[in-house]
Formats: C-alpha cells, sequence, structure tokens
C-alpha cells in the first residue's frame, strides 16, 4: 500500500500514560507525547483510580483519551491502555517523565530501519541523583554496547540485551522503551507490584528471540522525586523485592545448568532479604517462611548472616517494645482494628478542622473520610466565620454511629485560637488537626490506627502529599530547626497537651512549629515516626505567608528546648550553606565576565 506520494506509509505509535493523583507533573508527560516531531495516532491516559481530578486535567488536552479504572496497580492501567491501542507500535510513558520532541521519530525510524521489535533509548534523570547520560553514568553497560558498536543507532544480539536489560540498575523503564505491538502479546504482568517494567522484559527475552535495538543519544528526561507513594516504606520495599524475586525464578528457569547455579543463590538471597524486610515491618511469619525457603535453596549465605544479625542488632529491642506494648491491656478506644466501638466509649480519636469562610473546600476534606476504616472517630469543625454555608455542609455530611460530628461556630482569633478551643472542646484520646482544603488518604487511618500504642503521653507522625512530593520521612531535633512537621501528618496523644500546653498564639503562622519544638525538647516524649503518607496537604494556606514574630524567635526557642550543641550545629550549618551561595555566585558572575571578555576579543 502506498501514500498519494508514492511512499510507504509511516508506522503508527500509540503512547500510554498511567496515572495515579499527580495532577501537578501528568501536564508535562501529556505535553511531551503531544509535541513529538512524529505525531502519535493515540494518546491514551490511564487514571488508576486515583480520586482526585487527575481525570480532568487529562481531558483538557486535545486528542488524548482518557479511560478509568478502580485502582489496581500500573501494569493493569498499562494492559487497559494496550487493549485500546491500534496502532504498529505501542510505547508507556510514566506519568513524571518527558520526552525531547524527536523520541518517537528516531525510535521509530530506528525499529523500521533495523526490523527490530524494541527499541531501547538512553535518557538523563533530573533530582537526588542527577546525571546527563546513563550510559555515561554507568560505564560499565557503555562498554557492554560498545562491543556490538559505536554508532549512535545500534542493534544487539540477545544475550547483550538480557545482560543491559536484565542485570542492570535502572535500565528497564517503560519511558525509555518502544515495543512493536505484536511482540507485547498479552502486555505486563497483573500480579506485578512496583516492577511492572523489569517483569514484561523478563518475559519477553526468556521466552523469545526478539531484535532489539538501542540508541544512545539521550532524548528523555527521567524526573527522580519523592511523588511516588510510599518510596521509603517497608511495604513498597517488600513489594519490589517480590518483583525482582519472581524476574530471578523466570531467569533461573531458562538459564544453563552453570548459569542456573549462579541464580538459584542469587534467588536464595533475595529471599533472605525479603524476609528481613518481612521482619522488620513486623512480620515474622512471613519472614520466617521465605527465610525456611531460602535455606532449603541455598543454605547458609551472607544473606542469612546478615538477616539474622541486622534483624536482632537493629530491630530486635524495637520489636520486642512494639509487642510488648500492644500486649498490654488495650484501652476501649484501641480495640482491636476494625472492630467498631460502641456509643458509649470515648472516641479514639478527635480530628479538629479549623476553617474560616471556606466551605466548599470543607465539603471536600469531609469527603475525604473515610470513617469506616476505623470506626470510634469524632470530628470537631471549629468555624470562626459561624458562615451559614458552613452549618449546610455540616449538615449534609452523614455520620453513621459510633463516629459524631459537632460544629463550634464562635469568633476566633486565627486559625490556632480554633485549633486551641477543638483541643478543649474534643473527647478523644488522639487529636489530629486538618485544614480546610486537605484531604485524608485511603487507608491511612486505619494504618495509623494499628500502630498507635495506648499511652496517650507520646505523639506519632507519617508523612503527607504536598505538591505531588511526599513530605518529609523522619525528623530529629537538627532537622525540626530548618523544616516543620506538618500537623496534617502528626496524630498527638491527649497527655502531650496537657504536658506542654496549647498553640502560642503569639505566633499566627507558626504557632505548630513551635509546639514541635517544645515536642522535641521533651526527652521523655516518645516521637515516632511511621511510614503512612496520611494526608494531602493543600498549600497556600495561612502558613505559606510567613510569621516574621517566630522567624525572630525561632533561634532562640531552638536554644532554649533543644539545647546548645544543636542549635550551634544547625546555625554553623546555616552560615556554610550561605557562604556556599555567595561563592557560587561570585564564580558564575565571574564565569560572566570572562565569557564577555572573550567574545569581545574574538570580535
Amino acid at each position: 500500500m502506498k501514500t498519494k506520494d508514492g511512499n510507504a506509509p509511516r508506522a503508527s505509535v500509540s503512547v500510554i500514560i498511567p496515572t495515579y493523583r499527580r495532577p501537578d507533573v501528568l501536564p508535562r508527560a501529556i505535553s511531551s507525547a503531544l509535541r513529538q516531531t512524529l505525531k502519535p495516532a493515540q494518546i491514551l491516559v490511564v487514571d488508576d483510580g486515583s480520586g482526585d481530578h487527575s481525570a480532568e486535567v487529562a481531558g483538557s488536552f486535545p486528542s488524548v483519551t482518557v479511560l478509568q479504572q478502580a485502582n489496581a496497580g500500573a501494569a493493569n492501567a498499562r494492559n487497559l491502555g494496550l487493549r485500546s491501542c491500534t496502532s504498529d507500535y505501542v510505547v508507556s510513558l510514566d506519568h513524571d517523565d518527558a520526552w525531547d520532541e524527536t523520541f518517537l521519530q528516531m525510535a521509530i525510524d530506528a525499529l523500521e530501519t533495523h526490523q527490530a521489535d524494541v527499541a531501547w533509548v538512553n535518557f538523563r534523570q533530573k533530582g537526588r541523583h542527577s546525571f546527563r547520560n546513563y550510559l555515561r553514568a554507568h560505564k560499565h553497560l557503555a562498554r557492554l554496547l560498545e562491543s556490538s558498536g559505536t554508532e549512535d543507532v545500534i542493534p544487539v544480539d540477545h544475550d547483550t540485551a538480557v545482560e543491559f536489560l536484565l542485570f542492570s540498575n535502572g535500565a528497564a523503564s517503560n519511558s525509555a522503551l518502544v515495543y512493536r505491538r505484536k511482540a507485547l502479546g498479552a502486555g505486563w504482568e497483573p500480579d506485578t507490584h512496583v516492577a511492572d517494567d523489569l517483569r514484561l522484559l523478563a518475559r519477553l527475552l526468556t521466552k523469545q528471540r526478539l531484535k532489539h535495538v538501542f540508541l544512545r543519544q539521550p532524548l528523555w528526561t527521567k524526573h527522580e522525586d519523592d511523588g511516588g507513594f510510599s518510596l521509603s516504606s517497608e511495604s513498597t520495599v517488600r513489594k519490589s523485592l517480590s518483583d525482582h524475586l519472581a524476574v530471578g525464578q523466570l531467569i533461573e528457569s531458562h538459564r544453563s545448568s552453570a548459569d542456573a547455579k549462579h541464580w538459584r543463590k542469587k534467588v536464595g538471597d533475595l529471599r533472605y532479604k525479603l524476609a528481613y524486610h518481612c521482619l522488620w515491618d513486623s512480620n515474622a511469619r512471613a519472614a520466617f517462611s521465605e527465610a525456611r525457603t531460602a535455606y532449603k535453596e541455598v543454605g547458609v549465605t551472607k544473606g542469612l548472616l546478615k538477616l539474622a544479625t541486622l534483624a536482632f542488632l537493629r530491630k530486635g529491642s524495637h520489636a520486642l517494645h512494639l509487642r510488648a506494648t500492644h500486649q498490654k491491656s488495650p484501652s476501649p478506644q484501641l480495640a482491636a482494628q476494625n472492630t467498631p466501638a460502641t456509643s458509649g466509649r470515648t472516641p479514639w480519636l478527635s480530628i479538629i478542622i479549623p476553617v474560616y469562610d471556606a466551605a466548599a473546600k470543607l465539603a471536600g476534606t469531609l469527603r475525604s473520610l473515610r470513617l469506616h476504616e476505623a470506626p470510634g472517630v469524632e470530628i470537631v469543625i471549629v468555624d470562626g466565620s459561624r458562615c451559614a454555608k458552613t452549618a449546610s455542609v455540616v449538615t449534609d455530611f452523614q455520620v453513621a454511629p459510633p463516629n459524631c460530628l459537632r460544629l463550634i461556630a464562635e469568633p476566633d482569633t486565627g486559625i490556632y485560637d480554633a485549633m486551641n478551643k477543638g483541643i478543649q472542646q474534643s473527647h478523644g484520646d488522639w487529636l489530629y488537626f486538618l485544614g480546610a482544603g486537605d484531604h485524608l488518604l485511603p487507608g491511612s487511618l486505619r494504618e495509623m490506627q494499628r500502630h498507635l500504642s495506648p499511652d496517650t503521653r507520646s505523639l506519632y507522625y507519617g508523612n503527607v502529599l504536598w505538591s505531588g512530593k511526599i513530605y518529609d520521612g523522619p525528623f530529629t531535633a537538627s532537622k525540626l530547626c530548618w523544616y516543620n512537621i506538618c500537623h496534617q501528618a502528626i496524630f498527638y496523644g491527649r497527655q502531650v497537651f496537657e504536658l506542654l500546653g496549647h498553640y502560642d498564639l503569639r505566633y499566627p503562622a507558626c504557632a505548630d512549629w513551635e509546639f514541635n519544638l517544645r515536642c522535641y525538647g521533651t526527652h521523655a516524649l516518645p516521637k515516632i515516626h511511621l511510614p503512612v503518607t496520611v494526608a494531602e496537604y493543600e498549600s497556600g494556606g495561612r502558613s505559606s505567608l510567613g510569621d516574621p514574630a517566630f522567624e525572630r524567635d525561632r533561634w532562640r526557642l531552638a536554644l532554649k528546648h533543644l539545647g546548645m550543641v544543636t542549635t550551634l550545629g544547625m546555625l554553623l550549618r546555616t552560615a556554610r550553606h550561605k557562604l556556599g551561595a555567595l561563592v557560587r555566585k561570585y564564580l558564575a558572575s565571574q564565569r560572566g565576565h570572562i565569557t564577555a571578555y572573550r567574545h569581545c576579543t574574538t570580535i
């Protein structure tokens, strides 16, 4: 079949973009697909049950088809898009990555020229571990490709593709791989937890003899940040290890007897590592099961010794402490998970929501409270504006026993005055503060309740989703001098306020930071971080306007509560950072002068 000009028709390509709760970065990915010099025949955005406005963001772009499914993971989202593909080639772009304009053009040209099934495209990375060229950053992989040629487009043999894609770290990225549609077959592995790209390649490379072509020139950008949910959580580590274990077992079953022995040892070490992380997360039964299987496969290895030594030394005492705490007779409000409390019992949690003339945002916040996940919750709304719309929203929100909802409508002097009113008039043994416009994430109440101890003279905190990134992990006293823990991440025991008092109203935007300094200055007060993303924090509130009073007193408060050593250490770090910034600014200006001088001398 020929076109009107006598040439063969150009190959068509379908782009699949799975997304989950990243409406802030999704436009960047879609725009990069729309800007391609080779226009995609289809751009399919699959919303994996985000529950936010991701679908609306994707639908605002022309020529974009939006598909939606209940949350089932990235692999199932890609497969949903794959079933709707009608093109010769398929590529899946991660929602936080971006292609250069010539990405598709050069990849498809390489595939057509060499009649290949899969094209891998080199990339650059921005984030915590930035580099400008993946191959230059991983010289052993560059040397591996050099054995196949030194051109910009390199056809590689099957063994080289296996070594490069399956045995390297980070090369097997969905955004880098363009597939011929018929080579994909049924698509990605639906039971994959995290590493869907690696498991797909493991299946394709072990069960088929596909032709591969690699492009040396970096043609897209991988953005590395904390946007992925629970990136540092033990749950995600276990899921990733499970995927790698499945890949290892698949490779082992398709290798020669000499290589199979080597891979059997690697699979055994993976099992030991998985057992270690199961034990870390207090799942002793799963840890024992994985360790027993690994021992049968490979016997005593370095992985077993590491499991036994590190698990005991680093986490043994902590696990025993948690177990002893939970085995104490629990208070009624902290009964077993998913056991409804009766209406006569004290609520285990009071959620305090200060609001001022923000009824529309309050409605969204209340809708995010999935109280059936952890019943026995009291909601206290403190409205300083005494707005009729707020009362209407509260009336419309349905709360079933044993949960309850109360509205306090009286004037206040600011957000922290409203919070203090909520503390005084609430009854829960644990206190949690949300702002109008913030959203509680699914499952977070249940997960936090599972970890809270009956001792309410303590505070537990997780992370929050802020501007598309996870903020901000475990805090030390030193770190608290620089950054605050968002109150949307903290569950305070009621006795904390009885011990330390309430929020200081002298600081209209940072009173929670001042209170957290008091908490960290009290050594007898346990402060426990949990790897749980609790809420999505809406930026742009009162705290974003700054607090001159707190900034003036910040180091005095740090010295008072945290001590001289911690404060002086952070002051020295601050001075070092500012001096470094001045030096960099001076050197940049000097480079500018030198460049201008050289330019003048060449005229």
